[in-house]
């Protein structure tokens, strides 16, 4: 195993003990103050599972099968942070797909599909980043979907970082400082 894979993994499990104890102590805390049980910690064993085993689907998939379903992965990035909208609102915001005692918060998804879909993008593009059109406009406009999805939330700060997620990503993948400057000052 590549000592990447050990280490994501090493410090995966640090957190999930982390949060286990975490969880544990507020089961035992709401039961002794308030006098009713809890399951944070049975959820949060359940959540951490689920999240493991996606993780280890997600690593054996080869990336040339993200490279070629990275357009469809993005639509259906799309799909999940509107229907959000069909969901009742809670506490105002439209941020979560519930089923039950299931959620989904679709705009964590959308980061991790933003951030797959601009490094491929990069890499297809390379010869071409330093133009203005293929290296800085229209990856920005194609993450300003996902960032207009999610500011109509509403949801700033996520709506925010996935901005930061784009130009960082589009800085480092080749685009023209001066591009960004522009757009600051526009």
């Amino acid at each position: 195993m590549r000592s990447e894979i050990v280490v994501t993994i090493v410090c995966y499990m640090i957190l999930f003990v982390i949060g286990a104890v975490a969880m544990y102590s507020l089961d035992i805390a709401k039961e002794q103050v308030l006098g009713v049980s809890s399951n944070f910690f049975q959820k949060h064993i359940i959540n951490i599972s689920a999240s493991l085993a996606m993780f280890l689907i997600a690593m054996n998939i080869p990336f040339n099968f993200y490279e070629k379903h990275v357009t469809w992965l993005y639509v259906f990035g799309i799909v999940l942070l509107g229907v959000v909208f069909v969901f009742p609102a809670i506490n105002g915001a439209h941020r979560w797909i519930s089923l039950g005692s299931f959620t989904l918060q679709p705009s964590e998804f959308a980061k991790i599909i933003l951030i797959l879909y601009l490094s491929i993008y990069v890499k297809k593009n390379k010869s071409e980043m330093d133009t203005f059109w293929k290296g800085f406009a229209l990856p920005l406009l194609i993450s300003l979907v996902y960032v207009a999805l999610v500011f109509v939330e509403p949801n700033l700060s996520t709506a925010l970082l996935m901005l930061a997620i784009a130009v960082i990503t589009l800085y480092y993948g080749g685009a023209k400082l001066i591009y960004f400057l522009i757009s600051l000052v526009a």
